[in-house]
């Protein structure tokens, strides 16, 4: 009994001590969640070896949604965000590099996060089962911008000024692959306007809502954009 009580006592012994040495670190990513630019900000509780994982996902410079997980195997980690799972795989080598899933994807930073369209100044925390998250949709379009084929994902919510009834961010991507930010609003049902970033223009981008076989676009001068299905 007292060869057990021992061994016991040494086994904690050594579980806390391991515990004790493991060494937290903090790190800062930029990449996309649901197709819109984020940052990442990560404390890994055992940078050294597999455990503990959470931090916050900062959507745009302005939604925030907290998370929690694991790095349990190598190369791999489990996040539980917004109510969902999201399990990411390493691509490269070292935990600085390139960590990616089908939700969310990011790499490390040292310098400033991804740039992101026109941020308002006040974040809003994204709570599963909040009123605000509920109120958001996410939606996929095609289209051309100044005759180039792009598809884009943009996140609407409720406008957040008067005249404005709603306002979106989001990403379009080009036929060739490169990538700009994408902000929309709406000051009625029949009309939305658009800013992309960067644009070396500045223009502001007006279109109106059309309908074409069933189909309805926001159409302008050098700017289409058609909800996919």
């Amino acid at each position: 009994m007292k060869s057990f009580t021992t061994t016991l006592l040494a086994a904690l012994f050594l579980a806390s001590a391991a515990s004790s040495l493991a060494k937290a670190a903090k790190k800062t990513y930029a990449g996309s969640y649901n197709g819109l630019p984020c940052t990442v900000q990560m404390t890994w509780h055992n940078w050294e070896g597999l455990g503990a994982v959470d931090g916050v996902i900062k959507v745009s410079g302005r939604t925030i949604i907290p998370f929690s997980g694991s790095n349990s195997q190598s190369g791999v980690i489990e996040l539980q965000a917004a109510g969902e799972t999201i399990r990411l795989v390493r691509g490269g080598g070292g935990k600085a590099a390139s960590w990616t899933s089908a939700k969310l994807s990011f790499t490390e930073t040292a310098a400033t996060p991804t740039p992101t369209p026109s941020p308002s100044p006040t974040e809003e925390v994204l709570i599963p089962g909040s009123e605000m998250a509920e109120r958001m949709v996410d939606e996929s379009y095609t289209g051309s911008w100044r005759g180039q084929q792009f598809t884009a994902r943009v996140r609407w919510a409720p406008g957040d000024e008067p005249g404005i009834i709603r306002r979106g961010r989001g990403t379009i991507t080009m036929a060739g692959g490169q990538q700009f930010a994408i902000e929309g609003w709406q000051p009625s049902a029949e009309a939305a306007e658009f800013s992309i970033k960067p644009d070396e223009t500045g223009e502001t981008y007006k279109t109106t809502k059309t309908s074409r076989d069933g189909n309805e676009s926001w159409e302008g001068g050098s700017l289409v954009l058609t909800p996919t299905k």
